[in-house]
């Protein structure tokens, strides 16, 4: 596939990920995944 097409995928893409990312339920459920990533993580540090 010539680059220029994917290029242009990419960008279409990223914009489509900003529309959803624009949307407060997106933004919610976005902000919730990070923090229960962020406690797996420390818990795996700690008792790891």
């Amino acid at each position: 596939m010539p680059k220029k097409i994917l290029n242009d995928i990419s960008i279409i893409l990223i914009l489509k990920f900003q529309k959803i990312y624009d949307d407060p339920r997106f933004k919610r459920w976005a902000s919730q995944l990070r923090f229960g990533k962020r406690i797996t993580w420390a818990s795996k540090v700690r008792y790891g």
